[in-house]
């Protein structure tokens, strides 16, 4: 089951790398969509990682103007999240909630900014917290679904068998054939010959 998960962790996010998925054009066709001009100064429209300093100290509160482009901007986002959804349909159901739980929360903030309860700067710094929140148990999800998956053995486990040489059979050593030497003297020399 946890090799599942973590295949489906692996799968998902190996995916979501090479090719961009209908969640991601629909999050980015938000940021040129012409009905969101009158906010996009406000509110980063695609994601919350992009939220400038200006967006997050902003404390004006939404004019009607800019509560109809929000209105727009929530059922926008609402489809994007479904396209999500879709797509996280194979991986871990935890991940699946976590991912439902934050889009939930983000439609309660835009309705929050919507209704005049909350700034363009609270918006901001509470979606940045949640976005935060989102990604820190994203990591411990898969940090959970790699640390249940049985890990090879290490260098230092693996058990391979240590074949012993074997010892040279025993020879005797080899003993060098007697030597002799046969000297003759001659008229004053001294020859010597060696067998």
């Amino acid at each position: 089951m946890n090799k599942i998960i973590f295949a489906a962790f692996s799968i998902f996010f190996a995916g979501a790398a090479n090719a961009m998925t209908q969640s991601e054009i629909c999050s980015n066709d938000l940021v040129d969509d012409p009905r969101l001009a009158i906010i996009k100064s406000k509110v980063a429209l695609k994601d919350a990682r992009l939220q400038t300093f200006e967006m997050l100290t902003d404390t004006t509160a939404a004019s009607a103007a800019e509560k109809e482009a929000i209105a727009t901007w929530a059922k926008a986002k609402a489809d994007c999240a479904r396209y999500r959804s879709q797509e996280l349909s194979n991986a871990p159901p935890d991940l699946q909630e976590l991912e439902r739980a934050v889009a939930m929360q983000a439609q309660n903030y835009m309705a929050e900014l919507y209704t005049g309860a909350i700034t363009y700067g609270q918006f901001a710094q509470k979606r940045a917290e949640a976005t935060a929140s989102l990604l820190t148990k994203r990591g411990e999800l898969m940090a959970r679904a790699r640390s249940a998956q049985p890990q090879a053995p290490t260098p230092r486990e693996v058990s391979i068998p240590i074949i012993a040489p074997r010892p040279a059979p025993y020879m005797l050593p080899i003993r060098p054939a007697p030597i002799t030497t046969k000297c003759s003297t001659a008229y004053g020399t001294t020859t010597c010959e060696t067998q």
